[in-house]
């Protein structure tokens, strides 16, 4: 019986070598990654740990500069019963809505609170609208600042003239002109607790 011999095929061991340092490569990127996303989680950490500071006499540069997750409070009252809805939520496997309304301070300036997420009912016409306390209120959230630019795969604002209005995502221009006031520049997310969230 004549002995086997092994002849290695000159491409795959090209291919072998070229893949190695690939392979090696991929992984270091992926360490630094890592690591890149738990200096972000740690700094997430430290700006939720520090006091909550008010939003009223802030100038609009300090309040453009605050960063995602940092708590804010609020004294001044909900405005009116313009209520926008950010259509497309999913909580808990079901569909719902983000509430949005226009949150007025006690100096005059006006930013968009999320009073967080109501159910979608059977029927997409019937659209909630739920009632936000009156009165003036102290309230505490967080800044939100979405990720990146949004994918809009059509008119961002319903247009039918009835109330609450539909929305695909947070445009400060667009709802300034819908409500007619210059807004701060920066969303709030209202705490569990805030009177007012959902």
């Amino acid at each position: 019986m004549a002995a086997l011999r092994f002849r290695p095929d000159l491409r795959v061991l090209v291919l072998a070598l070229c893949a190695i340092p690939l392979c090696f490569g991929l992984g270091l990127w992926q360490l630094d990654r890592k690591a890149e996303k738990e200096a972000l989680l740690d700094a997430d950490r430290q700006t939720r740990l520090l006091a909550p500071i008010p939003l009223e006499g802030m100038n609009r540069m300090a309040v453009a500069g605050l960063p995602s997750g940092r708590q804010v409070r609020l004294r001044g009252r909900y405005s009116d019963d313009r209520v926008v809805l950010l259509d497309n939520r999913v909580h808990e496997g079901r569909v719902g809505y983000e509430v949005l309304m226009r949150f007025t301070l006690t100096d005059g300036r006006s930013v968009v609170v999320n009073r967080g997420w109501t159910p979608a009912g059977m029927d997409r016409q019937d659209l909630p609208s739920p009632a936000a306390p009156a009165g003036e209120l102290a309230i505490a959230g967080v800044v939100y600042r979405p990720p990146g630019a949004p994918l809009l795969l059509g008119e961002n604002l319903s247009s039918d003239g009835g109330w609450p209005r539909l929305a695909q995502v947070v445009s400060l221009p667009a709802f300034e002109a819908l409500w007619g006031v210059e807004l701060l520049p920066v969303r709030v997310r209202l705490m569990a607790r805030a009177p007012g969230a959902l």
